[in-house]
């Protein structure tokens, strides 16, 4: 079954959605910020974050983008925040789901289901190992699976970003000042 870590400062939600989870057969990882967050992501194979926004130390926010530089699994914001502006925030910087405190366990955990349904068999997750995968040209070929995927995205943020002096952050989360220069660009990568 899939590593959940749930990121709370709040103790007793964490145990609380550790104990739905738990229930449904996944492993739990629990951290209360969101540096130990990081420090776990970096040790731990986890393959789905929930987080929550008002943390010490380091919030949600700066987490899911210091996160997003190096993971692509999917990432649930859990939060009492629930202002449009918050889940626009947050979904725009990384995140996949945003859900606000109060909340329903069960519909947390369907959430859950979901997000891993849809990484692990529709996303980002990684291939099968021995598998016959050729890439080139910004396409992945998997000879085992007969599934072509595009990665342009993934594969040539870092040289876009060097090619037309825009930051990697900007462009992994539109969230770019000068926009009709970051669509020209990225329209242009995209259609080659």
């Amino acid at each position: 079954m899939a590593n959940i870590l749930v990121c709370d400062d709040d103790k007793d939600i964490v145990e609380a959605i550790s104990i739905y989870l738990e229930q449904e057969g996944y492993v739990i990882f629990k951290a209360y910020d969101g540096l130990e967050a990081i420090n776990i992501l970096r040790s731990q194979p986890v393959d789905l974050l929930i987080i929550d926004i008002m943390m010490p130390k380091l919030d949600g926010i700066r987490a899911t983008l210091k996160i997003r530089e190096e993971n692509p699994l999917p990432i649930i914001i859990l939060s009492a925040k629930s202002e449009d502006a918050d889940k626009i925030l947050g979904l725009n910087v990384g995140a996949d789901d945003y859900v606000t405190k109060p909340f329903n366990p069960l519909e947390l955990v369907a959430r859950v289901k979901s997000q891993l349904r849809r990484y692990t068999r529709l996303g980002a997750a990684i291939p099968v190992e021995n598998a016959h995968i050729y890439e080139t040209g910004g396409l992945s070929i998997n000879d085992d699976l007969k599934e072509v995927r595009r990665y342009w995205y993934l594969d040539s943020i870092k040289d876009i970003a060097k090619r037309h002096g825009v930051s990697q952050g900007c462009i992994k989360t539109n969230l770019c000042r000068n926009r009709k220069k970051l669509y020209r660009i990225l329209k242009r990568e995209v259609l080659i």
